[in-house]
């Protein structure tokens, strides 16, 4: 089934229940982890019909788009306080995206020729080329019965991150990111944010048998470093492997 289809439409309900960054003129939904950006192309004077230089304008504005891509996502947080630029070893941003991943949402046509292309981009298919040293470890522990974590977050003035962490009462990481499986990351990522609890109990990476858990602060404020109770902390190490597999949900009342 296309990838696309199943990050917009199976991951949950659309709506008021998303969670969206505004960010200049574009923005990031975190619920199904996709970029929309806008780009414009003017008219070609030197096209010889209509035709030719609508066409030109459409690929202009494409190419627009897809730069306007790159200067957001390089301005998204990957963990803590870390935007993409900031982290070491990144590759260039331009070779992150796959075009043919793009969605075109619409596409406006102007009297004086110009052309404007809205479009989505998906970006969990990044998270192997931004992040080459990580391994995907193969965590043992059997937790076939659970089928995701929905993380309680409500109350906190968290800040949405790629690569959420999770921490005891005392600041000891439960997951490293860096246990992400590849395969599982590249297809949802490492976790979604709703801003409903029935929506993140309807998201496919999570549905059946979630385990619900209460984030009880966050070890940074303005960031998506969580702290939790010993109790729950001790059902992150066991739950390893839906961790590893981005079987994770994050439920949030926060404004952005």
């Amino acid at each position: 089934m296309n990838f696309l289809f199943l990050m917009l439409i199976s991951y949950g309900v659309a709506g008021d229940a998303e969670l969206r960054e505004k960010v200049g003129p574009g923005f990031i939904n975190w619920s199904t982890l996709s970029l929309g950006v806008t780009g414009t192309g003017n008219a070609d004077l030197s096209a010889v019909d209509v035709g030719e230089a609508r066409l030109a304008a459409e690929r202009s504005a494409t190419a627009a788009a897809l730069t306007r891509a790159v200067s957001l996502f390089a301005s998204m947080r990957m963990t803590g306080f870390y935007t993409t630029q900031k982290l070491p070893g990144l590759q260039p941003l331009e070779r992150l995206f796959r075009p043919q991943q793009q969605r075109v949402i619409e596409t406006r046509y102007f009297a004086d020729g110009k052309v404007d292309v809205v479009m989505e981009l998906p970006f969990t298919h990044m998270m192997s080329r931004l992040f080459p040293a990580m391994r995907g470890s193969e965590l043992t522990v059997d937790s076939s019965d659970v089928t995701g974590v929905v993380i309680d977050a409500r109350g906190l003035q968290l800040v949405p991150a790629m690569l959420p962490r999770f921490f005891n009462a005392k600041g000891v990481l439960m997951f490293d990111p860096d246990k992400l499986r590849i395969s599982s990351s590249a297809l949802h990522g490492a976790a979604a944010y709703w801003r409903s609890m029935d929506a993140a109990l309807r998201d496919s990476r999570v549905e059946g048998q979630p385990v619900i858990l209460k984030a009880i602060g966050l070890k940074e404020r303005g960031s998506s470093d969580f702290l939790f109770s010993d109790v729950d902390a001790k059902r992150i190490t066991e739950l390893g492997s839906v961790f590893a597999d981005g079987r994770v949900v994050i439920v949030t009342d926060v404004d952005l």
